[in-house]
């Protein structure tokens, strides 16, 4: 029987390793953390990609899945005047984390190999026979799909190095336990626009007793280093003074932690998702600017869009193909989406604001 390898344990990785069992097909996915890793931020994933899980999976996500549904997006700017007061229908915050323990529970404990960072491909006969992971392991198969996220190993074997687009904007993502802010804003994604420069905190419930919060700033904005937990305190401490208290009491929360700095990034569409027999999917074949949050969503509509081509065909070339035409335009777009948002952000609220999400997913699928 068939074998797939899938290189990359994130929400792709998982959603379409139980979809393919589910349609009874032999799957390995192998992941380069460790069993027990906790890192990653949290997503906030549409309604209509919650849809798609319920398909693939075969399961109702809002079960399943862990966090805290968002029916509300209220955007003030540094006065505390409101920009936008928005409902969200079935939104939903979660951390990357607990998702994927989630999805994980879905598959025997067989089927995902940790620790398992990849190395390089083994190619007879012009296709993949195997793949090599850097502590040794090899693992054969027939098909392989990489899913290994936006700086993917498997990309740059297949095509070399990216072309990414210069970081502009970068993103300190944290989490905080404070449990009046939370009351107040049980549902509630908020976020604070400064009104003459590119700087913005925001903060969403992510379950009972947590909050994500983010701080995103014109990379101008920051002239010093930021790397210990104690130089990113200190330089959220001192950008915030302009906004309101509500927000200065996140960052003097004792609980408030920093998990890491993002450098905000995206590049063209590629010519083609795949080469011979390994395809990309989600982040490790398109990345897009995160002012759009529809990473997640784009991962699962992969996921989808493969499954059914899977159903009309057996042939991999065919489904990849597919996948590319299916999925191009729509992801060509977004990315032209994403970087409409930034040059908003950047500008401060005085001058423009556009959304910091995409709503109508219409732009994104069929």
């Amino acid at each position: 029987m068939m074998k797939t390898v899938i290189i990359g344990g994130g929400v792709a990785g998982l959603s379409l390793a139980i979809a393919m069992r589910n349609a009874g097909y032999v799957v390995t996915v192998c992941e380069r953390d460790e069993r027990s890793s906790s890192n990653g931020h949290a997503f906030l994933i549409h309604p209509d990609a919650m849809a798609v899980l319920e398909r693939v999976v075969e399961t109702d996500p809002y079960h399943l899945m862990p966090g805290r549904t968002i029916d509300r997006l209220l955007l003030k700017n540094a006065d505390d005047d409101v920009l936008d007061d928005m409902a969200l229908d079935g939104w939903v915050c979660m951390k990357r984390c607990e998702a994927m323990q989630a999805l994980a529970s879905q598959l025997p404990p067989e089927v995902i190999q940790y620790g398992r960072s990849f190395s390089h491909f083994i190619f007879e006969n012009e296709k993949a026979v195997a793949v090599v992971f850097a502590n040794g392991d090899i693992e054969y198969g027939d098909w392989f799909i990489g899913c290994d996220g936006a700086r993917s190993a498997v990309r740059q074997a297949l095509f070399g190095p990216t072309d990414y687009t210069p970081v502009l904007v970068k993103e300190i993502l944290g989490t905080i336990d404070k449990r009046e802010l939370l009351e107040r804003n049980p549902h509630m994604f908020t976020k604070y626009l400064s009104r003459d420069k590119g700087l913005a905190i925001g903060f969403i419930p992510c379950s009972d007793v947590e909050l994500i919060w983010f701080l995103q700033f014109d990379v101008n904005l920051c002239q010093t280093s930021i790397n210990t937990q104690e130089e990113i305190a200190a330089f959220c401490k001192e950008v915030v003074r302009e906004f309101p208290e509500e927000v200065k009491q996140i960052m003097e929360c004792k609980s408030v932690v920093a998990n890491y700095v993002w450098n905000t990034t995206d590049f063209e569409l590629l010519p083609t998702f795949h080469d011979r027999n390994v395809l990309l999917i989600g982040d490790a074949a398109h990345v897009a600017l995160p002012f759009t949050s529809a990473g997640v969503a784009n991962a699962l509509l992969d996921v989808n869009c493969f499954m059914q081509a899977l159903g009309e065909t057996t042939d991999f070339e065919t489904i990849c193909k597919t996948m590319h035409i299916t999925r191009g335009p729509h992801l060509k777009n977004h990315v032209a989406m994403g970087r409409e948002i930034r040059a908003s952000f950047l500008q401060g609220s005085d001058k423009s604001v556009k959304l910091p999400l995409i709503k109508d997913m219409a732009v994104l699928a069929d």
